[in-house]
């Protein structure tokens, strides 16, 4: 769904395309370990050995810049007609219409490869969320029913619609809910790049510290109604929406790094979600009920280890 919603349709069953995405942001972090325990001096003589960034990159040279070069001749053969190039209005062609400051546009190298950082960005913590939502729905029985039965009522067999998703109130706040239980218990770091950073309250850091905040702590707060799997109630979200932040819910961040792609994944974890449990029956592969979430170093939040097991309905 990224591909098709991001890039467009002329790539949306490209599997080398769906690949790059889904695998790029795992194939950078998975050898941050082996750097902060490697001295700096030999970096540059490891990264050959250790990720295959150079590979995601020939991938959109190959499957997307012959997109952009397409798209732009045809947006020149319009201008020449006067007539609207009639392109859809996705994340690639905004890049490709994109003015700089001085007037020029992004060359076509650029545009191609800022494609990977979109995928960096958004893809991989969409897939954690929507995961943590399909192990909550196996660990709570209870609210996979009552999702299925908002999704008959709203939109019966037919189409994914806009009406039909501002009527299910309970997906938006199950999803809410799977967020603000899903964050990591230390997060969003931020470097202290001057001198030194006074706080509004007068604490001061020095240069080269970096300052965490106990998201968890946040979103949960001392309620620990939200902290066992048989008692997380979505209806305390009320009707908050999952993209709206507040300071007991951190998840997408809050002031100027707030995530601005968060109606985007909440959006997409909706029609996802939907179309998953309209197709296929799901469990785990050992057949127990999960435990949705662990830590990584108790910090850390990552999904269950549990494998998913899909099962298309007959």
């Amino acid at each position: 769904m990224s591909v098709a919603s991001l890039v467009g349709l002329e790539v949306e069953t490209n599997a080398t395309v769906i690949k790059s995405f889904a695998d790029f942001t795992t194939d950078v972090t998975s050898n941050i370990g082996i750097f902060m325990m490697t001295p700096k001096f030999l970096h540059r003589f490891i990264i050959p050995y250790l990720q295959q960034v150079e590979w995601h990159r020939q991938v959109m040279r190959d499957h997307v810049l012959p997109v952009v070069r397409k798209r732009k001749e045809k947006m020149r053969q319009a201008e020449e007609k006067g007539v609207p190039h009639g392109l859809d209005p996705n994340f690639l062609q905004g890049l490709i219409e994109y003015k700089k400051p001085n007037g020029d546009h992004y060359t076509d190298e650029e545009v191609a490869q800022s494609i990977l950082l979109v995928a960096f960005a958004s893809v991989h913590t969409t897939s954690v969320n929507l995961s943590f939502c399909l192990y909550w729905l196996l660990a709570r029985p209870d609210l996979r029913e009552k999702l299925e039965k908002e999704m008959q009522e709203a939109l019966g067999d037919g189409p994914i619609t806009n009406e039909g998703l501002k009527q299910m109130v309970f997906l938006e706040q199950f999803i809410r809910e799977v967020l603000r239980q899903g964050v990591d218990k230390l997060a969003n770091a931020k470097a202290v790049l001057a001198d030194v950073y006074t706080f509004a309250n007068g604490y001061q850091v020095p240069k080269g510290r970096r300052v965490q905040s106990s998201n968890r702590q946040l979103n949960i707060g001392s309620n620990s109604a939200r902290s066992t799997v048989d008692e997380m109630d979505p209806s305390l979200s009320g009707t908050k929406l999952a993209t709206n932040p507040s300071r007991e819910f951190v998840t997408f961040g809050l002031g100027r790094h707030l995530c601005p792609g968060r109606f985007f994944a909440v959006h997409e974890i909706k029609m996802t979600l939907i179309t998953i449990l309209r197709r296929y029956d799901i469990s785990t592969e050992s057949g127990k009920k999960p435990v949705p979430g662990r830590y990584l170093a108790g910090t850390v939040s990552l999904n269950c280890e549990d494998p998913l097991v899909f099962r298309k309905k007959k």
